[in-house]
């Protein structure tokens, strides 16, 4: 497979999986009476409302970024804290499901599937597995960060989230020199080996 049809599929592999990611986000908070996903418009499949630039060019030349997340708000919850906790952490769990749900689908291809088709579906289970590894480091704009800061205090979150801003810069250095991305890759190919086992490959 050529160089340009693989920078291809991992650009569209990128845009899917943060499009699933924000859409799952918005659609949870939604349901759990936030008024803003809708407002705003973000219960969409438009890609262009769920990518952030930065994180897409991570993503695409580290297989570790992150998407433009969906503004919530915990007014329309019943119960703030549980509804913050819900809303944060259901897209993980949503691309750990579709990770695995497409390795399923790549263990049952036949043989003679063209290789662009079963690298693309591989391709996609895996970065549905790096996007919700990712995104529980509780830095924003990972989603975990909020699911954190609803367990302090208002200093704390302004401290926070200062902190943030400087963390976040540590994190992209260390994918970029590798230092961030081995151990990231080690956790990821383990989930992935269990996901196999767990499929009977």
């Amino acid at each position: 497979m050529n160089m340009l049809l693989t920078y291809i599929l991992r650009a569209v592999c990128v845009l899917i999986v943060c499009t699933v990611f924000e859409l799952s986000k918005a659609f949870t908070s939604t349901i759990l009476g936030d008024p803003m996903p809708k407002k705003n418009k973000r219960l969409s499949l438009d890609p262009r409302k769920n990518i952030d630039p930065l994180g897409f060019l991570m993503f695409f030349f580290t297989g570790y970024g992150w998407s433009n997340p969906a503004q919530t708000s915990q007014i329309g919850y019943k119960d703030r804290k549980t509804g913050t906790l819900i809303t944060n952490l259901v897209p993980i769990a949503v691309c750990f499901v579709l990770a695995m749900a497409l390795s399923a689908v790549y263990i049952a291809l036949p043989q003679n599937t063209p290789f662009v088709l079963s690298t693309f579906v591989a391709a996609v289970s895996l970065m549905f597995l790096h996007i919700a590894v990712f995104n529980i480091i509780p830095v924003f704009p990972m989603t975990c960060s909020a699911v954190v800061k609803s367990f302090l205090n208002v200093n704390s979150v302004l401290s926070y989230k200062q902190m943030e801003k400087i963390i976040l810069m540590i994190i992209m250095f260390g994918l970029f020199t590798g230092y961030l991305q081995t151990p990231l890759d080690t956790v990821c190919n383990s989930i992935s080996m269990m996901m196999f086992r767990l499929l009977g490959a």
